[in-house]
């Protein structure tokens, strides 16, 4: 790589950034490392010629991301290396989004440093052959006289150079006539705006702008004509500017015309539930629309070849009835209109309306052409309502959730008992009483009084759908301040009226108070999280630097005790931050291989000898990467407390699954103490792994219980787990 390699490292933190360039440095000659303490300094020093720039992510004036948007809005291409303490699939995920070229975890010892070297030695290589290929590609070909589509060539005020023949013929002038005149002269007003944002970006050597707009011909007829602009650059330089264009405006007339048939013609199918079919009584086949296909379960826009391949697609008991109708239309050239069933899947059978129409020539009959219409919802309407009333009925007396019926006018008609209690007043004070009863004094959560249009009635009247797990707060008539969850729903007529809006209620007042408890928790265990991994990370991560050099010059046993002591530190500090963790319930869950997800931890594992068999053959829903801290503990537990070869196994239950090992167990005394934080028999053990398992099985809402395995080992038995389809 030729040249030095000027790198701009920023951290807040003077001395391990004093320390990471010293030792990056050594790991190539050609690197120049300058070093920045705030962003503020690193955006003063940044106009100067760097390859790479390299930043902590948690700073005390910003941190790493902002940072990062920041640098892009002036250095779109430079690389940018996010070197972290604070790392999490989050702040990766977050760093992605923001354009960072390298994503980089902080950790103990000065091989970090060689890992970070070749990272910047890739990107900066990267980044100067990217360069190198763009200043190589000197001259675009250049358009020829004879090409079919008009060309032109432009100066750089894009006043016309040169144009060739097709190019005179498509816009009905002469070459002599344009040269030196703008564009402008060739678009009308209507579409100068967006051409000129084109023109403008071709103006700085941007590349090539796809681009469809109308122009003037000479004689003053508007076209639509479709442009392929192009750049030409040498060593950065404009050397033309070229546009390849031809008139598509009897194209686009068709198209337009086509568009609009075809989605009239569809949304009239849409609107009625009505799908179109035709059968070529000569070739045989049968062609239906997108509407039919989904009436019938049949693919887009089936084809088929018989009558024959269409009859299994409806009842058994209907498929006579059909084919006659069919061969008594071709014989006789009758229309005909049946009702029959359609299996459109083992779960889904509907009531369809089959029309046919025979199509002669020369007195024959050549085609039938019909249409089909799901006419389910018109047979089961009757039977619904039924179900409705006996529903609400059933509802009112055994549903433990407050339930209320309004009429159109939004006024309350019907009230169960729960619905009294939630709302705070007897059902003959509820009767009549509007949605929006200025006693209720309904409100927000910052006390500000919701507008009657923003409440779930009228939602449900304005959208005639249903509104789910609407929030707000409302006063009673007594002074009591209370929160509600309300869901609401339409019972709508023959004629898609509503005649009906059903509400249940509920009073969220104590889990809603819950919740804050909960986030004020979760906000303390993240400041300890932030306090963990950024104040003891950094200083622990500038020991292990130092004393890595203390060690290089001289040989010192009791520089060995100071190394494993800054590794217990630093396991003390992970499990710490895992366990900070746990008290966050799960919220999403993923299909996880049960097995697979053993085998990638068992390679994260020193495994000192033991061996994993891992056959539980389970899919199950989990936090993966929650699930993954668990089993990894699991492992870890039986290998420090376990022989030199000790077996590991993962097994299925009836509700869940077990880790066990053959090793010599846990005794019945200590049994009740392992889930314990901090409590450990292994030397060294920083006795938090089962605990963060712990923690790990009740975010989940599973059970974990210990037992002794069948070899006498340790077995844990984690139960309440949800298995995957």
């Amino acid at each position: 790589m030729p040249g030095p390699i000027r790198v701009l490292h920023v951290d807040d933190d003077p001395e391990f950034v004093e320390l990471a360039a010293e030792l990056t440095e050594r790991q190539n000659e050609s690197f120049v490392i300058e070093t920045a303490t705030s962003v503020r300094e690193a955006m003063e020093k940044l106009p100067g010629e760097f390859d790479c720039v390299v930043s902590d992510y948690n700073m005390a004036e910003t941190n790493g991301i902002e940072f990062l948007e920041l640098f892009r809005e002036e250095y779109p291409n430079l690389p940018f290396i996010l070197y972290t303490g604070n790392g999490s699939e989050e702040v990766a995920s977050e760093a992605i989004s923001a354009g960072v070229t390298e994503y980089l975890q902080k950790s103990g010892g000065v091989k970090q440093y060689g890992l970070l070297a070749k990272k910047i030695e890739n990107a900066t290589t990267q980044y100067r052959s990217k360069r190198s290929l763009e200043a190589s590609q000197k001259r675009l070909s250049l358009f020829i006289d004879q090409s079919p589509l008009g060309v032109i060539e432009w100066s750089m005020e894009f006043t016309v150079m040169h144009m060739n023949e097709a190019a005179e013929k498509i816009l009905g002038y002469d070459e002599a006539e344009l040269v030196d005149q703008s564009w402008e002269t060739l678009v009308p007003e209507s579409d100068q705006m967006p051409v000129e944002a084109v023109v403008s970006k071709l103006r700085q050597a941007h590349g090539g702008y796809h681009s469809t707009n109308k122009n003037v011909r000479k004689n003053g007829e508007e076209i639509l004509c479709e442009w392929h602009n192009r750049v030409v650059t040498d060593d950065g330089e404009v050397v033309a500017i070229f546009s390849q264009f031809q008139d598509v405006t009897e194209r686009h007339r068709q198209r337009q015309e086509l568009e609009l048939q075809a989605d009239l013609f569809e949304k009239a199918q849409a609107i009625a539930q009505v799908g179109a079919w035709e059968w070529d009584l000569r070739t045989g086949d049968c062609f239906g629309t997108s509407q039919a296909a989904e009436i019938t379960g049949l693919p887009a826009e089936f084809t088929i070849e018989s009558p024959e391949e269409w009859l299994p697609f409806f009842h058994s008991e209907d498929r006579s009835r059909l084919k006659d109708a069919f061969e008594h239309a071709v014989s006789a050239g009758e229309e005909y209109d049946v009702k029959v069933r359609v299996i459109r899947s083992p779960d889904d059978l509907r009531w369809v309306r089959v029309r046919g129409e025979p199509q002669y020539e020369d007195g024959e009959p050549i085609r039938i052409r019909g249409t089909m219409q799901d006419i389910t919802e018109e047979n089961e309407r009757e039977f619904e309502l039924r179900e409705t009333n006996q529903l609400l009925s059933t509802l009112f007396k055994t549903t433990p959730v407050g339930v209320a019926v309004l009429d159109p006018s939004g006024a309350i008609t019907r009230a169960n008992k729960r619905a009294e209690e939630v709302l705070g007043l007897t059902e003959s004070d509820l009767i009549e009483r509007t949605y929006n009863a200025p006693e209720w004094e309904i409100h927000d959560e910052n006390g500000a009084e919701i507008p009657p249009e923003e409440l779930p009635f009228s939602k449900v009247m304005e959208t005639c759908g249903p509104v789910y797990d609407y929030e707000h707060g409302i006063k009673w008539p007594s002074g009591r301040d209370r929160w509600l969850s309300i869901n609401a729903a339409p019972v709508t007529n023959r004629d898609g009226e509503i005649e009906q809006v059903i509400t249940t209620v509920n009073d969220t007042t104590e889990a809603r108070e819950f919740k804050l408890r909960v986030e004020r928790k979760n906000q303390q265990l993240e400041e300890f999280a932030r306090i963990v991994s950024h104040d003891l990370r950094n200083p622990l991560t500038v020991a292990q630097g130092r004393l890595e050099l203390a060690r290089d010059d001289h040989d010192n046993e009791n520089l060995e005790s100071v190394s494993r002591a800054h590794e217990r530190m630093r396991a003390l500090i992970e499990d710490l931050l895992k366990l900070a963790q746990e008290g966050k319930s799960v919220e999403v869950v993923e299909r996880v291989d049960l097995d697979q997800l053993g085998r990638e931890c068992w390679e994260t594992v020193d495994s000192k000898g033991a061996t994993l068999d891992a056959d539980s053959g389970l899919l199950i829903k989990a936090d993966r990467s929650r699930l993954r801290q668990l089993i990894e503990n699991l492992f870890r537990n039986a290998i420090e407390h376990g022989e030199v070869d000790v077996t590991i196994s993962m097994g299925p239950l009836e509700t869940g699954f077990y880790i066990e090992d053959d090793g010599p167990g846990i005794a019945d005394e200590i049994s009740e103490d392992v889930f314990s934080a901090g409590f450990s028999t292994a030397s060294g053990g920083t006795g938090y792994g089962l605990s963060i398992v712990k923690g790990v099985v009740d975010a989940h809402g599973w059970e974990i219980r210990l037992t002794d395995g069948p070899a006498g080992g340790a077995r844990f038995e984690i139960t309440g787990v949800d298995c995957a389809d």
